[in-house]
């Protein structure tokens, strides 16, 4: 590589990586100060849900440490035993307990769980960073379309309790590799946004469906401005979205086939009525509980 080339891939490291998560992390701690004194002695989270969060870190940290008595992270037999039972329906968000397994190695359980919350802000600025700043080339108003992105109202609502939800720094990332697919088809695309896709499922299951509809828009807004329906049958991206449609059944199937199934045999209990939590036409003017 000729130092020319090094030169600017340190210039872009620092400027599209360094700084931006450097600004996104002195922000979060700006924002929750005094919460950073407590980094490790409490858990970022509540007394609820942010426990059960806790549960599946510890949890899938088990599971990889002791494969001959835990063959899989997605049944248990420590609940309900001796059965067990299975962990599909539950919000295991095994991306971060994958995460913490090697941070358990040399730090608490509350400093990993706090490390991950710290990463998912960060993280969840810094994507979107990168998506708007591939749109846009701004600057300035790509760091602040991710500051407003990862400090949302929405990202702090769930940061008490539902780690799941606030693992939200998968889903730009993905629009951003979907969208250069779709515009620029290649097999490196292809591959990338089926590995996004996959690491957005291991997160949340309804960022997965989000992630899912703004997809199919995205293609959908390209063959009508291409004025072309059948664009995406073309040649150019035959083996792009081959490579994307095979490793996303791969890698996303072996959950997502096996949670339907269940849900057809064995149907979850729903723990939220949809009545008390849907959305009607005046909340959006009229201030309430879930604003």
């Amino acid at each position: 590589m000729k130092p020319s080339s090094v030169n600017t891939w340190v210039v872009n490291l620092v400027k599209h990586g360094l700084f931006p998560a450097s600004f996104y992390f002195l922000a979060f701690h700006l924002l929750t100060y005094p919460l950073i004194r407590d980094f490790s002695t409490r858990f970022f989270t509540d007394n609820g849900d942010g426990f059960m969060n806790v549960w599946n870190l510890w949890w899938v940290n088990t599971a990889v440490s002791q494969p001959s008595i835990h063959p899989s992270i997605w049944h248990t037999g420590m609940l309900h035993w001796p059965f067990g039972v299975t962990l599909l329906g539950q919000t295991l968000n095994p991306f971060n307990g994958l995460v913490a397994a090697p941070l358990l190695r040399v730090v608490s359980l509350a400093q990993a769980h706090n490390i991950i919350v710290l990463f998912s802000f960060v993280m969840s600025g810094v994507t979107t960073y990168w998506l708007a700043y591939y749109l846009t080339k701004s600057f300035w108003g790509s760091l602040l379309a991710g500051y407003v992105f990862t400090f949302s109202s929405y990202h702090f609502a769930h940061y008490h309790g539902h780690l799941n939800l606030i693992s939200m720094e998968w889903i730009p990332l993905f629009v951003l590799c979907w969208y250069v697919l779709i515009t620029r088809p290649s097999l490196t695309m292809g591959i990338a946004s089926a590995l996004t896709l996959w690491l957005v499922l291991l997160c949340d299951y309804y960022y997965l469906l989000y992630c899912v509809l703004a997809g199919i828009w995205i293609a959908v807004w390209r063959m009508f401005t291409q004025k072309d329906i059948w664009l995406l049958l073309k040649r150019e991206y035959l083996s792009a979205f081959s490579s994307f449609v095979l490793i996303s059944l791969l890698l996303t199937g072996p959950v997502i086939f096996p949670l339907i199934y269940l849900m057809r045999t064995d149907p979850l209990l729903d723990a939220h009525n949809p009545t008390g939590f849907a959305l009607d036409l005046f909340a959006l003017f009229v201030p309430g509980e879930t604003w």
